[in-house]
């Protein structure tokens, strides 16, 4: 439905690739011989989720959920997973996401992505190269290829880094089906999900980082008030205590020791104490670095995110 005459576009359309709620992607050839991959939209899938997330609300209220678990707002939740079918849904966001990271990574000797066929593709139908690699989740693979596993974990840890702190656009799902090696390149795919900083907030994570390294915990809380919304009064000085409490502990551990998740949610759990929510931007990057620190640990077990990090802040 279209293309008036998708012949005219495609020599061949090929088997089913991958297929998920939102989409499913096809194997093809245009009629210039390029091998390609189109990802189609199923019908009608973000009306049905909107009227899913209608019902799961009129439940949270009927059923009083929100009070019975107080760790996150249930709507909100809600709200932003509708947010990120939306953005899955609507393949010109895709298409510009493509565009956008090529764009930033164009200096990145060993990053990539794949080419988009702007000119055929649609809201509803994007197509894209080819790429035929090897995902990171196939280790023995990569290694009788001669892939260096260690060298693939420190580079695309320090992109990554790099594209959360420096661009503030990064891939927000970035799990070990979504990167593959192609000819020496990381090739990052499926960028249907991205997570994009406000400037203020890249800013004030970049700077949240140096007052942490410099101990000075109240300045650390006067950024992460700028970076949440209040659900009622903060206590800035108990707020002070609270983050040097949880980051004293940490602070004792080897980097290479430091368990990244329970540091997540524990640093979740004391703003929802305080009466603090982080900005869905923060949140998403949050959830990012969680999947990419598993991806790296099967790479390289020895590799830890938080040396990265604090590497790239004190350049």
């Amino acid at each position: 439905l279209e293309y008036k005459d998708k012949s005219k576009i495609f020599k061949e359309i090929n088997e089913v690739i991958g297929s998920g709620s939102i989409a499913q992607v096809n194997k093809a050839t245009l009629v210039s011989d390029i091998k390609v991959v189109i990802k189609v939209c199923r019908k009608d899938v973000y009306e049905k989720m909107q009227m899913d997330v209608k019902l799961m609300k009129k439940a949270i209220k009927v059923l009083h959920l929100n009070k019975i678990i107080k760790i996150i707002d249930l709507n909100n939740t809600l709200d932003e997973i509708l947010e990120v079918a939306y953005e899955e849904s609507n393949f010109n966001i895709e298409k510009d996401h493509l565009i956008k990271f090529k764009k930033l990574n164009e200096e990145e000797k060993y990053i990539s992505q794949p080419k988009v066929f702007s000119n055929i593709s649609t809201n509803k139908v994007l197509v894209m190269e080819y790429v035929d690699g090897i995902t990171l989740d196939k280790k023995d693979e990569l290694i009788k290829n001669d892939y260096n596993l260690e060298n693939i974990s420190y580079i695309l840890s320090d992109n990554y880094i790099k594209q959360a702190l420096k661009d503030g656009f990064f891939h927000a799902d970035p799990h070990p089906d979504n990167i593959m090696i192609r000819d020496g390149k990381i090739v990052f795919l499926d960028l249907g999900m991205m997570g994009t900083l406000k400037e203020k907030n890249k800013r004030l994570l970049n700077s949240c980082i140096t007052k942490i390294i410099e101990e000075d915990y109240y300045e650390v809380s006067k950024i992460l008030i700028n970076m949440c919304s209040k659900s009622d009064d903060v206590d800035v000085s108990k707020l002070k205590d609270d983050i040097a409490s949880i980051l004293n502990e940490f602070s004792t551990s080897n980097l290479d020791d430091i368990d990244t998740a329970k540091f997540v949610s524990d640093m979740f759990t004391m703003l929802k104490k305080n009466n603090l929510v982080l900005d869905r931007d923060i949140t998403m990057l949050v959830r990012g670095i969680l999947i990419i620190e598993a991806t790296l640990e099967n790479l390289n077990p020895n590799l830890s995110l938080i040396s990265v990090l604090l590497n790239h802040t004190s350049n």
